[in-house]
């Protein structure tokens, strides 16, 4: 049985002033970021993205954090 890793992130959240969205931010991910229109959307949109960034670095053999 394979051993399981959870990573907690830092994220950062700012309210786009023109257009009222949500921005969210991975600082430790090189600012990977992504936004939506609630809170909610944003972390499910920044979580795809963070994902697929972690998979990029793994592939590669890079550190996750």
């Amino acid at each position: 049985m394979g051993a399981i890793m959870i990573n907690t992130y830092y994220v950062e959240f700012e309210t786009d002033p023109a257009t009222g969205n949500i921005i969210v931010s991975l600082p430790s991910l090189n600012y990977t970021s992504d936004f939506g229109s609630t809170i909610e959307e944003a972390l499910d949109n920044l979580k795809i993205l963070a994902e697929g960034f972690l998979e990029v670095l793994e592939e590669q053999g890079k550190p996750q954090n």
